[in-house]
């Protein structure tokens, strides 16, 4: 409910619901769509304990995706190269989730990399091709 309430852009009741969330199958995905709600709403102080958190907890993608949308494209792109294991959550977030966030790094060389990077990890040829 919380990732359909932030894509709609209701970002205060995405983060009333992701607020202390647990999803195990999702990493540190309910965090990461609460600082990007937070940064929706302007509040960087929340994205950025957020993002500390997810960055103790060690889930890099989580992390890219944050300081992505914050604009620190260097540091996202290195958090996206540090997988080693590209998971459900980070596959489904990198082909169907947060569009407004890949748009801002689907200008970079890197971007075509890391999508290329997912589908190999999935035994898939860049492109969807098996």
């Amino acid at each position: 409910e919380g990732l359909v309430l932030y894509e709609l852009g209701r970002f205060a009741e995405a983060a009333s619901v992701l607020a202390g969330l647990s999803t195990p199958w999702a990493g540190s995905g309910p965090d990461a769509t609460l600082a990007l709600a937070r940064l929706a709403a302007a509040d960087t102080v929340e994205a950025a304990v957020l993002l500390s958190r997810i960055t103790q907890l060690g889930d890099p993608f989580a992390a890219g995706l944050v300081l992505a949308a914050m604009g620190d494209e260097e540091s996202a792109f290195e958090a996206f190269k540090s997988m080693d294991h590209w998971a459900d959550w980070p596959t489904l977030a990198v082909h169907h989730l947060y569009p407004t966030v890949w748009e801002t790094l689907s200008g970079d060389p890197r971007y075509d990399e890391l999508v290329g990077d997912v589908a190999r990890a999935w035994g898939l040829a860049p492109g969807g091709d098996r």
